[in-house]
């Protein structure tokens, strides 16, 4: 007669802790990963947002000096802008040239969410003649 014992114990499908404990580390990497490149996407994308906004302001505003009837005299100014939620700031300096019936507009855009050294975002000349 065979004695009969205990079987051998199966072993658990399961995973160990330390099983565990490295792909938690390797999702956690990964993750970090993901989550660096997706942060400096999203700030690249608002950096993108905030020059074309920056470019559609100067020339909307080179533009308008250029095509009004009246002369520009020469001078500087500037006033705020509000413009897709930024606050901008633009300069408009028209300057005298050597022909009296020719002028340079220079139309400089800043944000004031920036930086000091940092804040042009865009600057456009263009020149206006007197018919």
């Amino acid at each position: 007669m065979k004695c009969r014992g205990h079987a051998p114990a199966n072993k658990s499908s399961g995973f160990t802790l330390m099983e565990i404990l490295v792909a938690l580390t390797v999702f956690a990497i990964l993750a970090a990963a993901f989550l660096g490149q997706s942060t400096h996407q999203l700030v690249g994308a608002s950096q993108a947002e905030l020059q074309m906004a920056g470019d559609i302001l100067a020339e909307n505003e080179l533009n308008r000096i250029l095509a009004r009837k009246q002369w520009t005299e020469p001078g500087l100014m500037s006033y705020p802008v509000s413009y897709a939620q930024y606050e901008f700031e633009v300069i408009v300096d028209t300057r005298t040239t050597d022909f009296p019936l020719l002028r340079r507009v220079e139309v400089a855009v800043l944000v004031d969410s920036a930086a000091p050294g940092e804040r042009e975002l865009v600057r456009l000349a263009g020149f206006r003649g007197q018919h």
